[in-house]
């Protein structure tokens, strides 16, 4: 099924025309409305990064508590203080170390980089294209 360009062109030529001022008005709220959402984009990924930051700083306080409280510094330099005991007992020495590391904490601690790492990057994707929108807006 072919379309006609003729049947087209003449629907288009019949087409009622804009007032003077209205053409510019539909361009100004959409530029208004483009603003709007960058700013509440750039405001919204700078929460995220304030929000990552925060929980990166009590993941990081809570696991040295945690690690300091299960014992992991102590059967960590019990390698540096007695290394033949530690690798003859190499097994119970593994599964008493691993059994120490707080997980939940660590988690925690980790979750807050990965969620810090991934706002500052769309925070700083949104500021770029902001920039280039403006930048192609003022041509």
């Amino acid at each position: 099924m072919k379309s006609n360009p003729k049947k087209h062109a003449s629907v288009l030529d019949n087409a009622p025309e804009l007032s003077p001022g209205l053409a510019q008005k539909i361009i100004s709220r959409i530029e208004r409305y483009e603003r709007r959402l960058f700013l509440a984009k750039k405001v919204g990924f700078g929460a995220c990064v304030a929000g990552s930051v925060t929980l990166t700083g009590f993941g990081f306080e809570n696991a040295a508590t945690e690690l300091s409280r299960s014992g992991f510094f102590s059967f960590a330099a019990l390698i540096f203080s007695d290394f033949s005991s530690a690798l003859a007992n190499f097994p119970d020495f593994f599964l008493s170390v691993a059994e120490s590391i707080p997980a939940i904490p660590i988690a925690l601690f980790f979750g807050g980089i990965v969620f810090f790492l991934w706002s500052i990057s769309q925070w700083s994707l949104n500021t770029r294209s902001y920039r280039a929108y403006q930048w192609s807006a003022s041509k």
